[in-house]
């Protein structure tokens, strides 16, 4: 048997926090600075991936899962090996999935949508809801746009991402806890409805401009997409980096968006070729 399994890569999400839970437009690409696989170490035991085992057994998720396949090789010594920040936005989760998927998968999906949907009922195992779309981008491997319900892929060498970098906050969070926040703003139509439709409209014009690799574009709905997250998402951002936020934005340098759920992990962020000091450790990618 060997000793280890493919490799499944951490995601970023470069446009579509939380609206593409509403079908709103996002878009995503596998990050391979991060990666995870299954492998095998006899006599070692993994309690999460047997409590793993135990909810797809109790959530008739065994429908897509060989959890007896499952079993046999978690008693073989069987874990996941990943260097995937938890907590960190990066899709640590989806990276397990897509490799679950990959292994013990049962009459595997025939398209994308379909796809799509059986990786988020396995997900949410891990956030309650989830979109599908962390695992699906690890598990195929490319990058992908979701306008809708509709999911569109393309090449990775299509991407022109010079300009985007991230800051490690070195703060794990729980993203199921931020989804709630959301998912209670949602309900607050008249505080927040107008708001989220214009972080809605915002991200589309981001994904064109991205898809286009029209530089002064991006610059103008990042900062729009910057501000805008600002004043919805103030909670989602850490203390101790709102002052950098605010910076970029007085400056025009840089500009910052939350790089997934908010509250610590990753902030991604975006700078027209302009060498930056925050103080703080920068991924380039």
């Amino acid at each position: 048997m060997s000793k280890y399994d493919k490799s499944f890569y951490s995601k970023i999400l470069l446009a579509g926090e939380y609206t593409v839970m509403t079908d709103g437009n996002a878009i995503a690409f596998p990050y391979k600075r991060f990666e995870g696989r299954f492998e095998f170490d006899e006599g070692k035991s993994s309690a999460s991936l047997y409590d793993l085992l135990y909810y797809l057994q109790q959530n008739q998720l065994d429908i897509y899962i060989d959890v007896e396949k499952l079993r046999s090789d978690l008693a073989l010594g069987m874990y996941f090996k990943s260097n995937i920040p938890y907590g960190y936005g990066l899709g640590s989760s989806g990276a397990l999935v897509a490799a679950l998927y990959n292994r013990y998968g049962k009459n595997k999906a025939k398209n994308t949508d379909e796809l799509r949907r059986i990786l988020g009922e396995l997900e949410s195992v891990f956030h309650g809801t989830s979109s599908g779309m962390d695992p699906l981008v690890s598990y195929l491997d490319q990058p992908v746009v979701f306008t809708g319900n509709q999911i569109k892929l393309i090449h990775q060498d299509s991407l022109n991402l010079s300009g985007f970098f991230l800051i490690d906050t070195g703060i794990d969070r729980s993203t199921s806890y931020y989804v709630e926040i959301f998912n209670n703003m949602k309900k607050n139509l008249a505080q927040y409805g107008k708001k989220i439709k214009k972080l809605e409209s915002i991200n589309r014009q981001l994904i064109q401009a991205i898809l286009k690799n029209h530089n002064a574009e991006i610059a103008i709905h990042m900062e729009v997409l910057s501000r805008l997250q600002y004043d919805i998402f103030t909670d989602m951002i850490p203390d101790g980096f709102k002052n950098i936020w605010l910076k970029g934005l007085e400056s025009g340098n840089y500009f910052l968006k939350l790089c997934g759920a908010g509250g610590g992990g990753m902030i991604l962020g975006w700078s027209p070729g302009i060498d930056l000091d925050l103080g703080c450790t920068v991924l380039y990618l």
